[in-house]
């Protein structure tokens, strides 16, 4: 306590190098934090369980080679010859699946000429799909075969019955989500009869607010202009053995062509692409800020003690030990540090205010600011040592030689 009020003295005769020392400081923790808070939000996006078994599942798209009018008929049987390869779990035919950025989407209505409740991704498979997708029931019942019907036309419009995420029914029923089984559905005119809850189900978009508002269809839909999608869960630890199996099962029907297979882990990384992208350069603009920062007062540091050589022994000859000297940068470094943390803090407050904005991100929790603040003086700590330990090195003798 007693160096404070020195301290400020020297940092008032200074004045330039401690006023570009303490906005350098408040910069950094401003994008600090804000760069911190940002990557963590998108690796919890990125971290969102899709519902599905995705270490054990991978889609695949092939041809259809019948008739229009027979298109049901040949999916089925394409459907029968995947079920039949050795190390398959389950397999449904999807219009579109989690993640993969291409599906339907629609509003729901509670009545035919009511108001919208609620938006979200329509999906629709058969009754296969509860143990294909490792989907998990909370509420209410499954489809069972009857329940599903058949079309070669888009599934969307015909009534039909369904089952409905989690997140969808507290959309809809914010205060008792399981007050929406048995309840009636209206989306592109038609109603759908709410069998049950699931879970979890992504739809096909990870960007969107309601990536997790999904309901699904007890609808068996092939479409004539459209190829066959089909979703397929295998035995743990099998997952390439049977894709290899399944292309050689498909491909000796003559004609059959694959024109598309993928794992949901190579879907979800397509999918985040771009978030992981934007996180390793939010870290490195993060980091290099840090290195930035620690070098500048590094410098400072060195610079301060050769121009206070004759300073320094002077005290060091009326008594002052190492630990005195050390301690009086360390301060020093600490009063800049805090100086520029408590303008850092409002800077970044009024950032992240735009972000959210901007972003439509949660304002930044008071732990990242709390973090960044010890952050910051520990980095100003680590950076000052070196250059106090020198200064406490100084002789006396050869620092007053010159007075």
């Amino acid at each position: 306590m007693k160096d404070f009020f020195p301290i400020l003295k020297s940092l008032k005769k200074q004045k330039i190098a401690p006023i570009l020392l303490t906005l350098q400081v408040a910069i950094t923790f401003m994008v600090l934090v804000n760069t911190a808070y940002m990557i963590g939000e998108r690796s919890k996006k990125m971290q969102r369980p899709t519902g599905l078994d995705e270490a054990n599942t991978f889609y695949i798209v092939t041809n259809f080679l019948s008739e229009p009018h027979q298109v049901i008929a040949e999916q089925n049987d394409i459907l029968r010859q995947i079920r039949g390869v050795e190390g398959v779990v389950g397999a449904t035919a999807l219009p579109s699946l989690s993640l993969v950025g291409w599906g339907r989407y629609t509003d729901f209505y509670l009545e035919p000429n009511g108001n919208s409740v609620g938006f979200g991704g329509y999906l629709s498979s058969d009754e296969h799909a509860l143990k294909t997708l490792d989907l998990e029931m909370i509420a209410g019942e499954w489809f069972v075969p009857s329940d599903i019907l058949e079309t070669d036309k888009e599934g969307t419009f015909l009534p039909s019955q369904v089952v409905v995420t989690q997140a969808l029914a507290q959309k809809i029923y914010p205060d008792n989500w399981r007050d929406i089984v048995g309840t009636t559905l209206y989306f592109n005119g038609a109603p759908h009869h709410v069998k049950g809850v699931i879970k979890t189900l992504q739809n096909a978009w990870q960007f969107w607010s309601a990536v997790d508002a999904t309901v699904l269809a007890g609808v068996n839909e092939a479409q004539p202009a459209s190829p066959s999608h089909i979703a397929v869960r295998t035995q743990p630890g099998r997952l390439e053995e049977v894709m290899n199996n399944t292309v050689e099962t498909l491909l000796k029907t003559p004609g059959r062509k694959i024109e598309k297979m993928s794992t949901m882990r190579e879907v979800r990384q397509k999918a985040y692409k771009e978030d992981l992208a934007t996180s390793k350069i939010l870290t490195a603009i993060g980091v290099g800020l840090a290195i930035i920062t620690a070098l500048g007062i590094f410098g400072q540091a060195r610079y301060n003690v050769s121009r206070r050589t004759q300073q320094i022994g002077t005290r060091r000859a009326l008594g002052a030990n190492k630990w005195d000297i050390v301690r009086f940068f360390m301060v020093e470094n600490a009063v800049v540090s805090s100086i520029g943390v408590v303008i850092g803090l409002l800077g970044a407050i009024i950032l992240n205010n735009q972000f959210v904005e901007l972003l439509s991100i949660n304002p930044v929790p008071l732990s990242y600011l709390l973090a960044g603040t010890v952050v910051i003086f520990i980095l100003g700590q680590l950076a000052v040592i070196y250059p106090a330990t020198r200064a406490s090195r100084v002789s006396p003798a050869i620092a007053t030689r010159g007075a």
